[in-house]
C-alpha cells in the first residue's frame, strides 16, 4: 500500500516535473531577458532605511513624497516636548543637578509619547504636510512638486518656450535665435542644447498617461528615465564581457554608487543623467562593434559610436574626455596587438591580422563618423578644437586667479569645482574594499583568454583606460566624481562575472559544487560587501538612501511668492540684480532678465555686483547698477577697444560712473575713448530689482572677494612679478601712483607667492560676517550683543570666536537715520568690526569682517534698509528653512533716508511698537484675577474700579511679537496713547477650553484697557 502511494507520489512530481518544464525552458531561453527584468525590478523594490542591496530607483522617486518633511515633523515635536518637559521639571526639581535633571526630562518625555502617541502622531503629521505644502505648487486642485535644483530652470525655460511658442527662443534678432533673459539688457544667442527638448518630449509623452500633468512635473521624471536606460546599457556592456552574473551585478551597482544617486534623484533634472548614460551608450555601442567578425557590422557600430558621441555634444560640453578616451583606447589596442605581432612576423603580415583589421576599421569609422556629425551639430572648428585640445586646459581655467585681462576668475569659487582626492573617490563608491573588487575585475579582463587561448585585449584596455581615466578626471573636481560610477559599475560587474567563471569552474571540477549553487554563494557574498558594516567602509546603500531622505529643495513658496510679485508688478524689460546662484530661478518664475546667472558667471559682472553689495558707498552701488542695466559690460568694452589697456580702461569705468555725463564725457575724450561711452552709463534705466536672501550671508567671502578686487595687484602678478624689481618698480610707481616703498613691498609680495590660491588671496581677501545679529542686554555701559560685548563709553569691543575672545579693530554705531560713526580701538585687529544698529528690540550687533561693516547688503539685509535712499522695499517672505527674502526696486532718482517702521515713531499699537499697558481682567461671574493696580487684591480691585488715581506698574510688550494672548493682542491694535477700551475674549483666543490645561481655560474674559504709552 505505502510502495503504491509512494509510485503516485512520484507519479504526481514527475507530471508537474513535464506541465514546469516548458516554463523552464522558455527562462533559459530567454535568460539574459529574465536577468535583466529582475535586476530592473530589484531596483524598485522599496528599501526602508537603506539596509538592502538593492533600491536604487525606488530611493531615486523617494524624493517625489519629500521625506525630509516627516523628519522636519519629528523634530519639531521632539523640540516641543523637550521645551515642555524642561519648563516642568525646573519647576518640580529646581536644585537638580543639571545630568540628573536631563535624565529626568527624558523619562518625561518618553512617559509624554506613551500617554499622548496617537495625538503626537497627528500634530507630526500636520507639520509634515506643512512643510510639503512649503515645497509644493497647485494646479487645478493638485500638488506638484517645485523642482528642486538650480541649473535645471535654465533649460526649463526654454523648455517652456518650446511647449507655448513652438521655438526655444525669446526673439530672433537679426535671424538668430536670442535670449533676451541673460546678460540683461544685452541678452546672447539662445542655448542650442538638446536637453531642453528632452523636457519638452517628457511632457508631451507624460500628456499620454496624465493630461493635466505641468511641464515641471513632467521634466522631473528625466532622471529616471536616463538612469533606467543607463542600467539596461550597463547591464548589456558587463554581459558582453563577462556573462549574466556581471550584466546583473553591473546593473545592480549602477542604481547604488552615492556619487550618482545624490545628482540623479527624482526632481534633479540638471544633466548629469547624460555624464551616466552617454558614457554607457558609446561603451556599449564600442563593445559591439569590437565583438563583430564582419567588418562591416563593426563598421557599422563604430558609426554609430562616433554619432553618439556627436549627440552628446548637445547634451554637455565635457563631451570630450569620452571621445579621447575612445581614440585613445583604440590606439593603445592597436599599438598593443601590433606590437605582439611584429614580434612574430612583419609589420605588412601583421596588418592582415583579424584584431589589427578590426581596431583600424573600427578606428577610422569612428574618427570619421564623429568628426562629420560633430562638425555638423556644433561646427569643425568647435569640435576639433574641444576634442583634441581641451584635454591639455582640463582643470587649469579652474585654477588661475586672474584672467589674463584682469578680471577675477569666478571659478575659483565654485565648490564642485574645487579638486578632490584619491581617497574621496574611493570613498564615493563604497570604500576600499569595492573599489579594489573593481580593479579586480580590469585586472581579470587583462588575464581573460579567447577561444584560441590567447590573451584577448579586445575589452581590457578600452575598461581599463575608461576606469582610470574617469578615476583621474574625478581628481580634477569633485563635480567630476559623478563620472567614475559607470565605469565603476562595469568594472564591479565584471569582476562578478569573470570571477563566477573561474569560480565555478574550480567548484565543478574540484568539489563537484554546481554552478548555480556557486552564483547563489557568490551573489550572497557580494551582496553583504554591498551592505557592509560601517567599520568596513562606506555603506553605499545607506548613503544612497539618506542622499534621498535629506534632500530638500531650493524653491519654496517663499522665493516663488517673491517673484511672482516682481513679475506680476514690473515691465517685461525689469532687470532683476543679485548674486548669480539663483539667476535662473529668476529667469524662469519672474520671467525677467537678469544680469548674470549660472551659465555666465564667469564674467566682469561678478565684480561689478559683488561691489554693490561690498560698497559702503550708495551712490557707487547705484551707479554701478545704473551702468550694468544700461549696457552691462559695455562700458568697459568701449573703454578696452580704444585703450587696449585692461586696467586703464576699468579704473577710467570708475570714474566716470560716479560723476555726471558732461563730466563723464569729457573724462573719456582725455582719455581718448569715445564719449559716448555714456550710453552705456548714463542711460535712463528700466526698473531694477535688487534681492537680498539669507543664503548671501554664508556666501559673503565670495561676492566680497570679488567686490574689493584689486586690479592693480592683479596686474603685477600677470605681469609686473615677471620683471627684476629693479625694472618693474619705476615703471610700477608710475602706472599706478605709488611710492617707492609701496611698489617695491608689492613687487616682493607678488614674487614669493608660491601658487594661483595664494595669489587669489594676495589680489583680494575673503571678508565675510563673522557671527550672526543679536539683540543687546544693556548693563550700565555695556552692551551684551550675542557674541559680541561692547563698552558704549570707551568703545572697547571683543568677539567671542572659538580659541577664546578677540578685540575688534573698529566700532560702527548707526543711529536711525542710518548715519554712522566709526571709532577706532588701540590694541584691536585691525581686520574684525563690530555693527550696532537700533532695532525694534532697543539695539543690535553684530561680529564682521571690516570691509562689509557698512556693506550695502549689511544695510539692506540685516538693517532693513536702514538710511538707504535708492532702495525702497518691494517684497519680503520668509522660507521654512532658509531665511528671509527681500526684494528691493531700486529709486533711481532717490528720496528720503529710509527709516524701518520698527523704528519710526509710533502714534497708536501697531508692529513693532513698544507699548504699555494697564490692565483690569475678570471673568463672567465678575470675579477679578489680575490687574496692573499695585496690589490689586488689597484694594479690593472690582470690574468696576477705574484707573484715575490708581498706582500702577504697567506690562511693557513690543507689540507684533505674540507677548500676549492672541485675542487680547487682536483687540488692542490701533489703539492710542491714554485711550481706555473694555474687551472681551472668547475661550478659544484666550488660554483654550481645556479647564486642566490652565486655571483661565475654557472661560470668557474681560479686560479693560488703558494704553499708558505708545513709542
Amino acid at each position: 500500500m505505502e510502495h503504491q502511494e509512494s509510485k503516485g507520489v512520484m507519479h504526481n512530481v514527475k507530471d508537474a516535473a513535464k506541465k514546469v518544464q516548458p516554463v523552464v525552458s522558455f527562462v533559459r531561453k530567454h535568460a539574459v531577458l529574465f536577468t535583466l527584468l529582475f535586476v530592473l525590478a530589484l531596483q524598485f523594490m522599496p528599501n526602508g532605511g537603506g539596509t538592502y542591496p538593492w533600491g536604487g530607483m525606488y530611493m531615486r522617486m523617494m524624493t517625489k513624497d519629500l521625506p525630509f518633511a516627516d523628519s522636519a515633523g519629528a523634530s519639531s515635536v521632539d523640540n516641543y516636548l523637550q521645551q515642555q518637559a524642561a519648563v516642568v521639571v525646573a519647576q518640580q526639581y529646581p536644585s537638580l543637578p543639571d545630568a540628573s535633571r536631563q535624565n529626568v526630562i527624558a523619562d518625561v518625555v518618553r512617559r509624554l509619547k506613551e500617554q499622548q502617541g496617537d495625538a503626537l502622531a497627528g500634530q507630526q503629521g500636520q507639520i509634515a504636510q506643512q512643510v510639503r505644502d512649503h515645497y509644493q505648487y497647485e494646479v487645478d486642485g493638485r500638488k506638484f512638486n517645485y523642482m528642486p535644483d538650480i541649473d535645471p530652470y535654465y533649460y526649463l525655460r526654454f523648455a517652456r518656450n518650446i511647449v507655448e511658442k513652438g521655438h526655444n527662443y525669446d526673439v530672433l534678432k537679426e535671424g538668430i535665435p536670442w535670449d533676451t533673459h541673460i546678460y540683461a539688457p544685452l541678452g546672447t544667442v539662445a542655448d542650442s542644447s538638446w536637453h531642453q527638448h528632452v523636457f519638452a518630449v517628457l511632457y508631451w509623452g507624460g500628456r499620454v498617461f496624465d493630461e493635466k500633468i505641468t511641464l515641471m512635473e513632467a521634466a522631473q521624471y528625466y532622471p529616471i528615465v536616463f538612469m533606467l536606460l543607463s542600467m539596461v546599457l550597463a547591464f548589456a556592456i558587463a554581459y558582453r564581457v563577462s556573462g549574466l552574473v556581471g550584466g546583473f551585478f553591473a546593473a545592480l551597482m549602477l542604481g547604488l554608487v552615492p556619487a550618482m544617486t545624490g545628482r540623479t534623484l527624482f526632481g534633479h533634472a540638471d544633466t548629469d543623467a547624460y555624464q551616466v548614460f552617454f558614457p554607457l551608450l558609446v561603451v556599449w555601442l564600442l563593445t559591439e562593434a569590437l565583438g563583430k567578425k564582419e567588418w562591416k557590422q563593426q563598421a557599422l557600430f563604430a558609426s554609430l559610436t562616433g554619432l553618439a558621441i556627436a549627440s552628446y555634444t548637445k547634451f554637455w560640453s565635457g563631451w570630450w574626455y569620452l571621445f579621447d578616451f575612445v581614440l585613445g583606447a583604440l590606439a593603445v589596442a592597436f599599438v598593443i596587438e601590433l606590437y605582439l605581432h611584429v614580434r612574430k612576423q612583419s609589420v605588412r603580415q601583421a596588418m592582415h591580422n583579424a584584431h589589427l583589421r578590426k581596431f583600424t576599421v573600427v578606428g577610422g569609422a569612428f574618427l570619421v563618423v564623429s568628426l562629420l556629425a560633430g562638425g555638423l551639430f556644433i561646427g569643425f572648428g568647435q569640435f576639433s578644437e574641444a576634442a583634441f585640445s581641451a584635454a591639455f586646459r582640463f582643470s587649469a581655467d579652474f585654477k588661475d586667479a586672474s584672467h589674463a585681462n584682469l578680471w577675477p576668475n569666478v571659478y575659483t569659487t565654485v565648490a564642485e569645482l574645487n579638486p578632490s582626492s584619491l581617497s574621496a573617490v574611493v570613498q564615493s563608491v563604497g570604500g576600499p574594499l569595492l573599489f579594489a573588487f573593481a580593479c579586480l575585475g580590469i585586472v581579470l579582463l587583462l588575464l581573460k583568454f579567447d577561444e584560441h587561448g590567447k590573451v584577448d585585449i579586445t575589452y581590457s584596455v578600452l575598461l581599463a583606460l575608461w576606469f582610470a581615466g574617469t578615476a583621474y578626471a574625478s581628481l580634477k573636481g569633485i563635480r567630476f566624481i559623478l563620472l567614475i560610477g559607470p565605469a565603476f559599475a562595469v568594472a564591479f560587474g565584471a569582476a562578478a562575472g569573470l570571477l563566477y567563471y573561474r569560480l565555478s569552474d574550480f567548484a565543478h571540477r574540484q568539489l563537484h559544487i554546481g554552478k548555480s549553487i556557486t552564483a547563489v554563494i557568490l551573489a550572497l557574498m557580494l551582496g553583504f560587501a554591498i551592505m557592509g558594516p560601517v567599520s568596513a567602509g562606506p555603506h553605499i546603500v545607506r548613503d544612497s538612501y539618506v542622499e534621498a531622505t535629506r534632500d530638500v529643495p531650493i524653491v519654496n513658496d517663499a522665493w516663488w511668492n517673491v517673484l511672482t510679485r516682481i513679475k506680476e508688478s514690473s515691465e517685461p524689460n525689469a532687470i532683476i540684480n543679485s548674486w548669480w546662484d539663483f539667476g535662473h530661478h529668476f529667469k524662469f518664475i519672474a520671467d525677467r532678465p537678469v544680469t548674470f546667472d549660472g551659465a555666465v558667471q564667469n564674467s566682469p559682472q561678478a565684480h561689478w555686483i559683488g561691489r554693490v553689495l561690498q560698497t559702503p558707498n550708495e551712490d557707487e552701488a547705484v551707479a554701478i547698477l545704473r551702468m550694468l542695466d544700461c549696457g552691462a559690460n559695455s562700458a568697459y568694452d568701449v573703454a578696452f577697444n580704444a585703450t587696449k589697456d585692461p586696467y586703464v580702461s576699468v579704473s577710467l569705468v570708475k570714474e566716470i560712473i560716479m560723476v555726471d555725463e558732461g563730466e563723464a564725457k569729457a573724462l573719456a575724450k582725455a582719455a581718448n575713448v569715445p564719449a559716448d561711452i555714456t550710453r552705456y552709463t548714463h542711460c535712463s534705466p528700466p526698473e531694477n530689482f535688487f534681492i537680498t536672501s539669507a543664503d548671501m550671508v554664508g556666501k559673503s567671502g565670495v561676492w566680497a572677494h570679488f567686490g574689493t578686487w584689486d586690479f592693480a595687484r592683479a596686474e603685477v602678478w600677470q605681469k609686473w612679478r615677471l620683471l627684476d624689481e629693479s625694472v618693474a618698480v619705476p615703471q610700477m610707481m608710475d602706472r599706478f601712483g605709488w611710492s617707492k616703498e609701496t611698489a617695491e613691498q608689492t613687487h616682493r609680495d607678488a614674487v614669493s607667492l608660491g601658487s594661483e590660491d595664494a595669489a587669489n588671496q594676495w589680489i583680494s581677501g575673503w571678508p565675510s560676517y563673522l557671527g550672526n545679529p543679536a539683540g543687546c542686554e544693556r548693563e550700565g555701559a555695556m552692551a551684551r550683543c550675542g557674541q559680541v560685548t561692547v563698552n558704549l563709553t570707551s568703545g572697547d569691543s571683543e568677539v567671542r570666536v572659538s580659541q577664546g575672545t578677540a578685540k575688534a579693530g573698529e566700532l560702527y554705531v548707526f543711529d536711525r537715520f542710518g548715519n554712522y560713526t566709526v571709532r577706532t580701538i588701540n590694541g584691536g585687529n585691525a581686520a574684525i568690526a563690530v555693527v550696532l544698529w537700533p532695532s525694534d528690540g532697543g539695539l543690535s550687533g553684530m561680529p564682521v569682517v571690516r570691509e562689509l561693516a557698512a556693506s550695502m547688503f549689511t544695510r539692506l539685509f540685516f538693517m532693513d534698509g536702514l538710511g538707504t535712499r535708492h532702495f525702497d522695499k518691494f517684497a519680503e517672505d520668509n522660507q521654512l528653512f532658509g531665511g528671509k527674502i527681500v526684494a528691493w526696486k531700486v529709486n533711481w532718482e532717490g528720496g528720503e533716508a529710509h527709516v524701518p517702521d520698527a523704528l519710526r515713531p509710533k502714534s497708536e499699537v501697531v508692529a513693532g511698537a513698544k507699548v504699555q499697558l494697564d490692565y483690569i481682567g475678570w471673568t463672567e461671574d465678575g470675579a477679578v484675577f489680575d490687574s496692573s493696580i499695585v496690589n490689586w487684591q488689597a484694594n479690593n480691585v472690582t470690574k468696576d474700579t477705574t484707573f484715575a488715581g490708581a498706582v500702577t506698574k504697567p506690562i511693557e510688550i513690543t507689540y507684533g511679537r505674540g507677548q500676549l494672548i492672541a485675542g487680547f493682542e487682536k483687540q488692542i491694535e490701533g489703539m492710542k496713547a491714554n485711550q481706555t477700551k473694555t474687551i472681551k475674549i472668547a475661550p478659544e483666543e484666550a488660554y483654550g477650553t481645556d479647564p486642566e490645561a490652565h486655571p483661565l481655560g475654557n472661560k470668557t474674559l474681560n479686560f479693560r484697557i488703558r494704553v499708558v504709552s505708545v513709542q
